[in-house]
């Protein structure tokens, strides 16, 4: 959610660091998307 409260999805640059949320609002965990390495923590790497 963002600071209004609302539901974010897609990339979101967060305290510095990229995360994806699905559609759901979930945060990707453990596992790739868009060519992207996702680590537990939910950041992001190329």
């Amino acid at each position: 959610m963002n600071y209004s409260g609302l539901m974010v999805t897609g990339w979101q640059w967060i305290g510095g660091a990229w995360y994806y949320m699905y559609d759901n609002g979930v945060m990707a965990t453990n596992g790739n998307v868009s060519g992207w390495n996702i680590i537990s923590s939910g950041q992001a790497y190329a």
